[in-house]
């Protein structure tokens, strides 16, 4: 692999990440109504919208050491017509812009409630995200490439990532206590159950797409 193509790898993983980060937060907030999460929006550094921003913002200046003439990234949105690179670099711009209203708006105590609708459209944005990001790698001529495996590889990373780090972060709201009792309380929470079986089951679910594509 070149040199240059470890800043890829390292801005796809990052960038998966962040949107898995957001995904699952604004499950738990959206639709599982934990206000734990919710209250992690505000003004801390364990606010999980912090850590999917600085993860894409990481992504992003990665990505520019891919150029040849980073002074030339703007004249990648002018064929959006034609190339999934610019439509993956105006998704990243969108996403990131609503990660940035949402943590402006967690950080200054504005609008709780209205966090939730932005979580869920901010995840719509991520998930736009992804689903440009793999199309750049469906290629044609490269037939394992260009199937349905690369997308949910790409959903199942970014799935994977941002359930491991929210249950580091859901861990870290029981460790005030004693670490034999934050541990016992962390493994009987409902919450901490659901995140640890959906993880189980999306990497069952990619070890059987694995299986299957490489048949």
């Amino acid at each position: 692999m070149r040199n240059k193509d470890w800043t890829l790898v390292f801005f796809t993983v990052l960038s998966q990440l962040s949107v898995g980060v957001i995904v699952c937060v604004s499950w738990l907030v959206g639709f599982e109504n934990d206000s734990r999460f919710l209250n992690l929006l505000g003004p801390q550094f364990k606010n999980p919208v912090l850590l999917a921003l600085v993860s894409v913002g990481v992504a992003t200046v990665i990505s520019l050491l891919h150029l040849g003439n980073p002074k030339n990234a703007p004249r990648s949105l002018n064929n959006l017509a034609g190339s999934w690179v610019s439509r993956e670099i105006l998704a990243l711009a969108t996403y990131s812009v609503s990660l940035l209203i949402i943590f402006f708006l967690g950080w200054k105590n504005l609008g709780f409630e209205s966090l939730r609708y932005l979580l869920m459209m901010s995840s719509v944005f991520g998930g736009l995200l992804l689903w440009m990001m793999s199309r750049i790698y469906m290629i044609p001529t490269i037939p394992p490439w260009n199937s349905w495996y690369t997308w949910l590889s790409f959903i199942s990373t970014a799935a994977c990532l941002g359930m491991m780090t929210i249950l580091l972060l859901h861990y870290s709201v029981f460790v005030r206590e004693g670490c034999m009792a934050c541990y016992s309380r962390f493994i009987d929470d409902p919450t901490s159950r659901m995140l640890v079986g959906a993880l189980c089951l999306v990497l069952l679910v990619e070890i059987f797409g694995a299986f299957v594509h490489q048949s």
